[in-house]
């Protein structure tokens, strides 16, 4: 088992969060109901706070094919975004993609 914000915090402490939102679905939380938590941009303290107070509980992982799954994105404000897919237990941070022009990538 794991908790959902202590995860957060970890893939989240060296970067800038732009905005956020994860969707958890456990059959032992709120009769069914997922969780879906959202942080807005330009977000304030307050909401910040609110959104990690919806993130802490305890998931397991492992059910990523069973009744209890997880996706979540997380914008980073670098242009980057970090993605949790319901398939994969890893946390995948993807680079902010690279605009050349376009004859430099010309292989003419």
């Amino acid at each position: 088992m794991e908790n959902l914000k202590t995860n957060f915090l970890a893939k989240t402490s060296d970067a800038d969060v732009k905005c956020a939102i994860i969707h958890y679905l456990n059959r032992d939380i709120a009769g069914n109901k997922p969780v879906v938590a959202k942080l807005k941009v330009d977000y304030s303290q307050e909401e910040y706070d609110a959104f990690l107070k919806l993130l802490d509980f305890e998931y397991d992982d492992a059910a990523y094919f069973d009744a209890e799954p997880l996706k979540a994105t997380i914008w980073l404000k670098n242009g980057g975004w970090i993605e949790k897919d319901i398939y994969s237990r890893d946390w995948d941070y993807h680079q902010p993609p690279s605009y050349k022009r376009c004859d430099e990538q010309s292989p003419f």
